[in-house]
């Protein structure tokens, strides 16, 4: 009874101190990070392993008659398992909330002006050379905090648990910025690019975090919507080089000097062989 009473203390003050933000007061801490979350993460892990032995040892222990207290530590496992789930919960909250302050930031850039007078600093632009649009600042920060609750979370937790927690975070992260990226009103080319250019960036970072995988499935559903919207591209050059209709030859062209086709079939001309030479002949006869 009392190894039971100690566990549920543990899993109680645990609770208390990290969820219940409890260290903030006891140990002076200005908030509760993600590496106290991973730590206390950790730490019922290590109970969640013990509990088992723990039981099969009290049950040589006990007599016949006692052996319904084992039931006990089944319940305690599965306390300290939900526990356990609530902290991964808050370690994706935390994400969710800075996503919701990026997303802010999104909506706020002027993605059809090139000038970095805007709502960030760091707005995309071509310059005169043609090079690609340079990511925005929210994508920058957004990929800088999720690799660095990623490199958090790889120290102190098994994989399975970075791939579970990670994997909602990106998930969350292609499903919201897609919703941002729908009311995007693309009014110039440059706004695409920038687009994609943002779309590139997430990916070349965060398709490197090992234990997931990124998938931009909402992002490039979008890019393409936005791609079909818009007008088809009119080639100047193609059309100011030649002033010529259609159905008109230019003069000069070898199509003037060929004879029209006659309505009645093909026309075939004899050649007029010239008489110049038969006259003497028939004067001679005459004579």
């Amino acid at each position: 009874a009392r190894v039971v009473e100690f566990l549920k203390q543990f899993n109680s003050r645990t609770c208390q101190v990290v969820l219940g933000a409890g260290a903030m007061r006891s140990a002076g801490l200005k908030n509760i990070t993600a590496k106290h979350l991973a730590l206390a993460s950790q730490s019922l892990s290590i109970m969640i392993s013990l509990i088992p032995y723990i039981r099969e040892t009290v049950r040589r222990h006990l007599p016949p008659k006692q052996a319904v207290m084992l039931t006990e530590f089944d319940k305690l496992r599965r306390d300290f398992q939900e526990h356990q789930y609530e902290i991964h919960a808050k370690l994706v909250a935390i994400m969710s909330d800075r996503l919701t302050v990026h997303c802010r930031t999104l909506s706020a850039v002027d993605w059809n002006s090139a000038d970095k007078a805007g709502a960030n600093a760091n707005d995309g632009q071509t310059d005169a050379n043609g090079t690609e649009p340079e990511p925005n600042k929210y994508a920058v920060d957004l990929v800088k905090e999720t690799a660095t609750l990623h490199k958090v979370l790889s120290k102190y937790l098994q994989g399975v648990v970075v791939e579970h927690v990670i994997g909602q975070v990106l998930r969350a992260i292609d499903t919201r910025l897609a919703q941002e990226f729908e009311k995007i009103p693309v009014q110039k080319q440059l706004a695409m690019e920038r687009m994609q250019a943002d779309i590139r960036y997430l990916g070349s970072k965060l398709s490197t975090l090992q234990h997931v995988e990124w998938k931009d499935e909402a992002l490039q559903q979008v890019l393409e919507a936005k791609r079909a919207a818009q007008p088809p591209a009119i080639n100047v050059s193609a059309s100011a080089g030649t002033s010529t209709p259609k159905d008109e030859t230019a003069p000069g062209s070898p199509a003037v000097d060929k004879p029209a086709a006659s309505p009645f079939g093909p026309v075939t001309y004899k050649p007029r062989i010239p008489t110049i030479f038969a006259r003497p002949q028939q004067q001679q006869q005459q004579q």
